[in-house]
């Protein structure tokens, strides 16, 4: 038996003290290409789309593109511990001129599939159907004098109305119409 032993070193000494440390090197490269592989997953993507297309993605307020578009999950949305769990959070933000706009919170389950939010725009395929009144919570309430534009100079409330507009809290058609309402009062 101690010949055989003998025997099986030479053999490997033959082929060169190279061939032992290439063969080391090869089976760390095949151990670590198995862990490797599990991270693979953080190049997952996943599509974002609005109805009406070209609204611009953020992420957590970081711009991301114009819809539609197909993002790097964790790129995008990087995970971080919470509650002792490794995971996504953060809140995709939607905008696009004319649109209401729109805030998902997103979470892993959320970023599992692709994410389609229909927009609510005025006069397009997204709008939102009028109140059963005719009219809106912001209708009533919006005199010249009175609601989200009312009190002060007619600047002063055409500049209350213009950031409630920017902020998506009325529709392009509200604000047009409270806006006459303010400009035929003077």
């Amino acid at each position: 038996m101690s010949q055989n032993r003998t025997a099986g070193v030479g053999a490997w000494e033959r082929r060169g003290p190279g061939v032992g440390l290439a063969a080391a090197v090869l089976a760390a490269a095949l151990l670590g290409a198995g862990c490797a592989a599990v991270p693979g997953a953080d190049r997952a993507t996943v599509r974002i789309d609005t109805t009406p297309e070209g609204a611009t993605a953020f992420a957590d307020g970081r711009r991301l593109g114009v819809t539609p578009l197909t993002v790097v999950r964790d790129e995008a949305f990087p995970p971080h511990w919470h509650d002792m769990e490794y995971r996504v959070s953060g809140t995709l933000t939607l905008r696009k001129a004319g649109c209401r706009p729109e805030q998902i919170p997103v979470s892993d389950p959320v970023l599992s599939h692709p994410v389609h939010v229909r927009l609510h725009c005025d006069g397009q395929a997204g709008q939102t159907p009028a109140p059963a009144s005719g009219g809106s919570a912001t209708d009533s309430a919006s005199t010249p004098d009175s609601g989200p534009a009312g009190g002060g100079s007619a600047e002063q409330r055409l500049q209350r109305l213009r950031r409630l507009h920017d902020q998506g809290l009325i529709t392009d058609g509200e604000y047009r119409r409270i806006r006459q309402r303010i400009l035929n009062s003077l």
